[in-house]
């Protein structure tokens, strides 16, 4: 009996520790896609690949910063994002922008269900692996709730009509 308990354990083990790898190598390659795209992106804004001299070149590299990117594979950290001289910014996310458009949008379908902001961190964390904080999840939800504004501040004439249909099928025996 204590040999079939200890084989659970190993296999729970084992498939615990083949998940964290399977995430690490997802990780690991959404960030090498990250990577290529931020230096083609950039590339094709200069005008010219890195050192090569050309008259279509309309500015210059100027190395890296980096900054962390939450995804629905976790954290990306450390992303080296190129400069230019002449204020190159990505197309791939906004400036300022920490998460992916996935994650905001998955917290504003939990929010319209009425998850708690609580059950909404915890629920973040359980995808990601970092937990949002507090604020980070109000303020997603206070952008809904204008564009919720919006929709009641709406023109009479852009109603919207809706039909709702019942369906009842009732099984029976004829006698």
């Amino acid at each position: 009996m204590a040999h079939t308990e200890q084989h659970n354990e190993a296999e729970i083990g084992s498939q615990e520790a083949f998940e964290q790898m399977v995430t690490e190598r997802l990780r690991y390659a959404v960030r090498v896609a990250l990577i290529s795209v931020l230096e083609e992106e950039v590339t094709a804004f200069i005008g010219a690949q890195p050192y090569e001299r050309s008259q279509q070149r309309r500015d210059q590299r100027n190395g890296h910063y980096t900054r962390h990117l939450e995804t629905t594979n976790g954290q990306i950290a450390d992303l080296p994002i190129p400069r230019t001289r002449g204020g190159y910014q990505t197309q791939l996310f906004e400036r300022y922008h920490r998460r992916r458009d996935e994650l905001d949008s998955a917290i504003g379908e939990m929010f319209v269900k009425g998850v708690s902001t609580t059950k909404v961190g915890q629920v973040i964390e359980t995808l990601t692996g970092s937990h949002p904080s507090a604020s980070t999840v109000s303020r997603v939800f206070h952008t809904l709730e204008g564009e919720y504004e919006q929709w009641k501040q709406r023109q009479p004439g852009s109603t919207l009509r809706v039909c709702i249909c019942r369906w009842n099928l009732f099984h029976g025996h004829l006698q």
